[in-house]
């Protein structure tokens, strides 16, 4: 019997993308196993993704596809629980587990595992402040360009892109006579809502 250890923790289903890639990084978690008898059989893992694999005719027009299960780890022997992989992309995969008895007998059970890009974008270039004059010709548009212009911030994400940027006003504080200090915040966010 195998019994997957992403049945029973919630923790083993969902993996992150790293901040430098869109690949996700971890440790194969092992499956518990039982045999009435071995005592300790042996498991070996392999990461599995579905592929639709298209079939074209001379014009280049796909005409059929078909789902096909393709190893992502494991090559043809599979891994020990445990193993460390890399450059798992984003999307749904399945842990294999293998198990195999002194006898020779296996089973086979499959566990989803799920690659999510949980990564925020990274700020590459800070906002700059910026002087807006009360002569009452123009300040708004001044002040409304640099807001659409994130005040000159820049970011950048790996793995989707940064969607939209999100401005607040932190506070105000008032200066000498007329003049004010407004303070804003500017918030990058992916397409996956980072």
């Amino acid at each position: 019997t195998i019994t997957c250890p992403t049945d029973f923790a919630p923790w083993g289903t969902t993996y992150s993308t790293g901040a430098f890639d869109c690949t996700a990084s971890f440790a194969v978690p092992a499956a518990t196993l039982s045999d009435n008898c071995d005592e300790e059989p042996t498991q070996k893992v392999w990461i599995v993704t579905d592929v639709v694999v298209n079939t074209y005719n001379h014009f280049g027009e796909v005409i059929s596809s078909t789902t096909e299960r393709q190893v992502v780890k494991g090559g043809l022997n599979g891994m020990n629980p445990g193993t460390v992989v890399s450059g798992i992309p984003v999307g749904d995969h399945y842990f294999r587990y293998v198990a195999t008895d002194a006898c020779g007998n296996s089973s086979t059970r499959q566990a989803t595992v799920t690659v999510v890009d949980r990564t925020a974008p990274v700020i590459n270039t800070v906002a700059r402040d910026t002087i807006v004059e009360c002569d009452g010709s123009g300040n708004i548009a001044a002040l409304t360009g640099w807001l659409f212009r994130n005040g000159g911030a820049i970011a950048s994400d790996v793995c989707s892109g940064v969607r939209n940027w999100v401005v607040r006003r932190i506070d105000t504080l008032d200066n000498c006579g007329l003049t004010k200090v407004l303070r804003y915040g500017f918030i990058a966010v992916d397409s996956c809502g980072n």
